[in-house]
C-alpha cells in the first residue's frame, strides 16, 4: 500500500489505512501516483494524529521530525492555530506566513488569519494593507487572544462650528481665550475665560500641521468630530460623533512606527471595558488612515462576533 510524502520524508500509513481515506477523511493534502503529497503542517498534524508514521526511524523521534518541518521562526505558533482549526474539522490552508479556512470545500474562505505572539511587533502600514484580517495573538502561556482588525472610513455628525480665528493670550504657560462664540465643548473653562488645550490652540495657528498629532487633530475636527483628549483612557484622542453629552464612540491613537502586540490588546481591552470603538491611525502616501482593532469570541462561530477573549481571563 503507497504512503504519504512531505519534504522527502517517507512516511507509512497506519491502521491499515490507505492514502486516499486520509485525505477524505482529514481534508488535506493531495493524491499523487498513488501517494499522499503533504506540505509540513499537514504531515505534522496526521503524524500527532498517529496515522502515519517516519520510515527512517531517526525522525520517529518528534523532535527530530520538527526540526526538520518547523525551521523558520514564527512557524511554531503558526501550526498551533492550524491544528486548531483542522480539530474544529475546517478546510486549512497556508499562504506564506498566513492562514486561511473554510468550513465546506466550496464555503466562504475567512482570513488572512495572521498569528502573532504578546512580544510580536507591528506597524501601522502592516495593520491596513492586510485588513480586513484575523489576528490570533498567543501569550506565553499558550491562550490564544483573537482579533479582528478592519479598514475604517470615519466621520463624525457635529454642527457646530469653531471660529477660524481666535484672539488667545498666553498667562501662565497656557493659552487663553475669552471669546465667547465658541462651543461650550471647545476648550477648558476657567472663571470667566477658557484655556485651550495644546491641540485646540495649534488649530488656529498657521504652523498647526507642524507634528503628526496635531494634524489628526485638525482632521478629525474637519470629519465633523467632537475631539478631546484621550489620556485617562491610554489614548492620544477621544472622539464624540455627535454630543459631549453622549458617551465617546471613539478611542483614537496614531501609530507612528513599530508598536508591540501587548500594547494593542492593552488599549482594545480598556476600549471596550469603556464601550468605545478602538481606532489606530497612521499615514499612508501623506493621508491619515484609520483601523479598528476589537477582540472576537471566534471568528468561525455562526453568531456574531463579540468582544470576548477566547480564553478566560
Amino acid at each position: 500500500m503507497a504512503g504519504a510524502v512531505c519534504s522527502g520524508i517517507f512516511f507509512n500509513i497506519t491502521g491499515n489505512r490507505s492514502p486516499s481515506f486520509i485525505q477524505n477523511h482529514y481534508k488535506l493534502g493531495k493524491m499523487v501516483d498513488g501517494s499522499l503529497i503533504l506540505n509540513n503542517f499537514e504531515c505534522i498534524f496526521l503524524y500527532y494524529k498517529n496515522r502515519i508514521e517516519p520510515v527512517n526511524p531517526h525522525y520517529r523521534k518528534s523532535l527530530n521530525l520538527l526540526h526538520e518541518l518547523l525551521r523558520d521562526d514564527g512557524e511554531t505558533e503558526l501550526y498551533i492555530v492550524y491544528e486548531i482549526l483542522k480539530t474544529r474539522g475546517l478546510y486549512v490552508k497556508r499562504e506564506s506566513n498566513m492562514l486561511f479556512a473554510r468550513k465546506t470545500p466550496n464555503g466562504k474562505l475567512m482570513g488572512p488569519i495572521i498569528v502573532r505572539r504578546e512580544n510580536s511587533v507591528t506597524d501601522f502600514h502592516y495593520l491596513h494593507s492586510n485588513a480586513p484580517a484575523y489576528y490570533f495573538t498567543l501569550d506565553e502561556d499558550g491562550d490564544i487572544t483573537a482579533f479582528l482588525v478592519t479598514e475604517e472610513e470615519i466621520a463624525g455628525r457635529n454642527n457646530e462650528k469653531i471660529p477660524l480665528h481666535i484672539d488667545t493670550e498666553r498667562v501662565g504657560g497656557r493659552i487663553v481665550t475669552d471669546r465667547r462664540d465658541i462651543p461650550a465643548w471647545y476648550g477648558q473653562p476657567f472663571k470667566d475665560l477658557r484655556i485651550l488645550s495644546d491641540f485646540e490652540s495649534g488649530y488656529h495657528r498657521s504652523d498647526s500641521t507642524e507634528g503628526f498629532l496635531n494634524r489628526i487633530y485638525s482632521d478629525l475636527i474637519d470629519r465633523r468630530f467632537i475631539v478631546k483628549s484621550g489620556f485617562k483612557y491610554g489614548a492620544h484622542f477621544r472622539a464624540y460623533a455627535e454630543n459631549i453629552g453622549d458617551h465617546a464612540e471613539f478611542l483614537i491613537h496614531y501609530l507612528e512606527g513599530p508598536e508591540e502586540w501587548y500594547k494593542i490588546s492593552r488599549a482594545v481591552r480598556v476600549a471596550n471595558g469603556v464601550r468605545k470603538r478602538m481606532i489606530f491611525c497612521g499615514y499612508m502616501n501623506d493621508r491619515l488612515m484609520f483601523v479598528e482593532i476589537k477582540r472576537i469570541r471566534d471568528p468561525f462561530r455562526e453568531q456574531d462576533d463579540a468582544v470576548e477573549p477566547t480564553t478566560p481571563g
